[in-house]
């Protein structure tokens, strides 16, 4: 497990990175990677500040599935804190502008962390850039998993019913 100054160094390393708001969201605000993969904009209200949890992206058979979360105390209403809501935005913006540039090739999927394309992106992928950027900060090595751990849990607004 990183230590919160390595979360924060880790975080200052990738700021620029297309993923960095997936891994600000699991990061600082515990979401599993699944979980950030699963994100669609329609849960979330950058307004309200809250991020609705319902679904997650797993792997299977090579295929790309969305289920629901690993338990039913996972979905829940999150609280976005400021630095989170800037972080999306500012990754809405990027998904807008790559979605300019791709033209017709762009596909809507409505996910917030995606492929260049804009296709859901896999779990594995998302913890295989995870190892790259890390190495390429200098850390230690730590898996993806455990990045949910670093610091302690933001508190739910409302457990899921």
């Amino acid at each position: 497990m990183w230590t919160p100054a390595q979360t924060a160094a880790f975080l200052n390393a990738i700021r620029g990175h297309r993923l960095y708001a997936a891994y600000h969201l699991i990061t600082l605000r515990g979401l599993r990677r699944g979980e950030a993969c699963g994100l669609r904009w329609c849960d979330i209200d950058l307004d309200a500040a809250t991020a609705v949890i319902s679904w997650q992206l797993q792997q299977h058979g090579g295929h790309i599935i969305l289920c629901s979360p690993k338990t039913a105390r996972s979905e829940r209403i999150i609280a976005l804190d400021t630095t989170t809501v800037i972080a999306l935005r500012a990754h809405r913006a990027g998904q807008q502008a790559e979605q300019v540039v791709m033209g017709d090739r762009y596909h809507d999927s409505g996910y917030v962390i995606t492929s260049l394309n804009c296709d859901p992106l896999a779990p594995d992928r998302l913890s295989r850039y995870f190892r790259q950027l890390s190495a390429a900060a200098g850390l230690p090595p730590i898996r993806l998993h455990d990045c949910d751990t670093a610091l302690p849990p933001w508190p739910s607004l409302q457990a899921r019913t």
